[in-house]
């Protein structure tokens, strides 16, 4: 009798955490034994629903005389010699359930990609499992920069990698989830400008311009990405002018002073 509540309990699930978007995104932060409390929790949240639902068939069939699930149940259950007449009610209530329960991560599923898909259309998502992949970089500083660039916000961001190559563009989308990666591991970036640090200095370098209609993807790594930062042009102007008139101002006192210890060197002659 226990196998009969144990077997769907596990079975529905597994059917939840494997194609529910949200916790699908999330099963690369289980392992072991929270992996199966996980299931175990979702399974018994689709077991709870089929007792609801099996409340709403008992209703169905004493309105209506040709739905009668149980009475169906309890004569096959007695046919296959699996129960005898006294038990025959219990075994055909838990079969009922467990039946029951093996549907329920089918609306419960649909239903929340169909959520997803109405969410994304208002955060420039294209389907339910990308905008629960964006929902999840929401925690950590570099998530939450990474998600207002391919949301609605688009923001620019200006990427340092560990290699000193500096990227300033929009993200354009994420890597899939797996049940062990993260989809935040590796994502798309669309560079608008691209550069490099000084080595002494590490000063900003830019390189490259990238034309709006050549879109370039580059395929980056987050464990390759040592700062991120919003990118301002009006504020890098600003940074680039003053660089600019310090190295005028420190290029002119050089040549004052080198030009002043030449004629220290004639006076002395």
């Amino acid at each position: 009798m226990g196998l009969l509540l144990i077997l769907p309990l596990l079975v529905s699930g597994y059917l939840v955490c494997m194609n529910h978007p949200y916790h699908f995104s999330r099963l690369h932060r289980y392992d072991g034994q929270l992996l199966y409390l996980l299931v175990a929790k979702l399974g018994l949240y689709c077991l709870l629903f089929a007792f609801f639902a099996w409340g709403g068939v008992v209703y169905l069939s004493r309105h209506h005389e040709w739905f009668e699930p149980q009475e169906y149940a309890a004569s096959t259950l007695l046919t296959m010699g699996i129960a005898n007449e006294a038990d025959v009610a219990h075994y055909a209530f838990l079969l009922e359930v467990a039946i029951l329960s093996f549907f329920i991560p089918v609306p419960w599923v649909l239903t929340a990609r169909f959520l997803g898909f109405l969410k994304g259309k208002f955060t420039h998502f294209e389907s339910a499992s990308a905008y629960h992949r964006a929902r999840l970089l929401i925690g950590t500083p570099l998530g939450e920069l990474l998600f207002d660039s391919v949301s609605r916000t688009r923001q620019i961001l200006m990427l340092t990698m560990n290699d000193r190559k500096v990227y300033i563009g929009l993200v354009d989308s994420l890597g899939e989830a797996s049940e062990k990666e993260s989809p935040q591991r590796t994502f798309s970036f669309l560079p608008k400008l691209s550069g490099y640090r000084d080595k002494d200095k590490l000063e900003l370098e830019l390189t490259t311009i990238y034309s709006d209609s050549d879109k370039i993807a580059v395929v980056l790594r987050e464990e390759n990405v040592m700062t991120a930062t919003p990118w301002n042009a009006a504020r890098w102007e600003v940074f680039s002018s003053q660089r600019q008139e310090k190295t005028t101002e420190s290029v002119r006192k050089s040549f004052r002073q080198r030009l002043k210890n030449h004629r220290s060197r004639i006076c002395n002659q």
